[in-house]
């Protein structure tokens, strides 16, 4: 019998602001935690955060509280990318959110056109 999982539970949930543009030299991700019925952290099961581009796990974080958390991301190709957060609570509950942003790996020049290499 399952006394910690009940069907009226709330799952814990994530918001993703990633910018529009990452360029080459990096972008911030920020990413607003939300706690569901259940604490996000214990000792058995710690809260953990996950950042993930286009479905490969790049970053994590121990969430020990709801609020908003940074994830520094320096792209490794060039276009558009999913950027996926996913919260796992002490219950191993999850929620997870989804947002595109253009990657570019190109130097940060100003110059517009094209290179006449």
């Amino acid at each position: 019998n399952d006394d910690v999982h009940k069907c009226d539970d709330v799952k814990p949930s994530v918001s993703v602001s990633a910018p529009t543009n990452c360029p080459a030299s990096g972008c911030v991700i920020n990413v607003t935690v939300s706690q569901g019925t259940h604490p996000l952290d214990s000792e058995k099961f710690r809260g953990m955060l996950d950042l993930a581009i286009n479905g490969n796990k790049v970053q994590s974080q121990n969430v020990t509280a709801a609020g908003t958390y940074t994830f520094s991301y320096t792209p490794t190709s060039d276009g558009a990318v999913t950027v996926q957060a996913t919260i796992t609570d002490s219950v191993l509950y999850s929620g997870s959110e989804s947002a595109t942003m253009v990657t570019s790996t190109a130097g940060t020049g100003t110059t517009t056109g094209t290179d006449d290499n």
